[in-house]
């Protein structure tokens, strides 16, 4: 599993699967940001370990900087490219 602290190490990126994998992209979902909230805005933050890696550059990052819509959009957009 990803760690608590604010970083992805090189060995959690090899032993975890991420939630969603596209290219070199790599999100892993630890929970909602909020979880007692019932508001849309405040209850659905993710807080998300994310590698995006490509020859030459590697970026990581960490927080609670997703939220469920973008995650739905991201999905209709695949679905249309699918199509």
């Amino acid at each position: 599993m990803v760690s608590e602290a604010g970083t992805v190490s090189e060995e959690e990126v090899e032993q975890d699967v991420p939630a969603l994998r596209i290219a070199g992209l790599k999100v892993w979902i630890r929970g909602r940001a909020h979880p007692d909230s019932v508001g849309y805005w405040d209850g659905n933050w993710l807080d998300i370990a994310a590698v995006c890696s490509y020859p030459d550059s590697l970026v990581r990052s960490t927080g609670r900087i997703i939220h469920l819509r973008e995650i739905k959009r991201l999905l209709q957009t695949c679905e249309n490219l699918r199509a």
